[in-house]
């Protein structure tokens, strides 16, 4: 597991001055929740929502620019991850507005929303979200760009940790999970 991923891993289980928050079809997610494929709490085909708790404006983390990541650290299954992380989506430009805790962006994702969907008989995955500060004078079309092209295949094996470095992304400052059934 990369540094990265450990480092949010903690962040989930702690509740510091922010969390990162899920809220998809009116339900907010945590790391407790399962998503199945089918019903009333079915798997997100779209990115959840995102919301900072704690949230009072401004701050200097309200107003500064963010990035989401999310990945599945469980692929192909939970018992032998060989095919983790897979990347599913990347988010630049994330910014509250003055009136609440919802982090929106105008940029379109470097690598759009790849839904989740383990494998038939697999245990739940675990889909974690990561936000980090985005560094200034990002160039989001240069790396868009780079991912323009990026398979289903080049998705899995995803170094976070090289990204993040390469990215100048730093530490991650809030993070979040929900797991997906099969």
């Amino acid at each position: 597991m990369s540094r990265i991923t450990a480092s949010a891993l903690t962040a989930c289980k702690s509740s510091g001055p922010s969390t990162l928050q899920l809220q998809y079809a009116s339900r907010t997610l945590s790391d407790a929740d399962v998503v199945a494929k089918k019903g009333p709490h079915s798997r997100p085909s779209i990115p959840p929502s995102l919301s900072l708790s704690s949230y009072s404006a401004p701050t200097s983390l309200s107003v500064i620019l963010k990035r989401t990541i999310c990945i599945d650290i469980d692929a192909p299954f939970v018992s032998a991850p060989l095919l983790s992380p897979i990347v599913h989506l990347i988010q630049p430009s994330l910014r509250t507005s003055t009136n609440n805790s919802i982090l929106e962006s105008s940029d379109k994702p470097i690598l759009s929303w790849l839904p989740p969907n383990p494998p038939p008989f697999a245990a739940p995955h675990r889909y974690l979200f990561m936000l980090f500060r985005q560094p200034e004078g990002f160039d989001v079309a240069a790396w868009t760009e780079k991912f323009s092209t990026m398979s289903r295949l080049g998705r899995m094996r995803w170094d976070p940790d090289g990204f993040v470095k390469e990215a100048g992304l730093g530490e991650v400052l809030a993070a979040s999970s929900f797991a997906a059934a099969a």
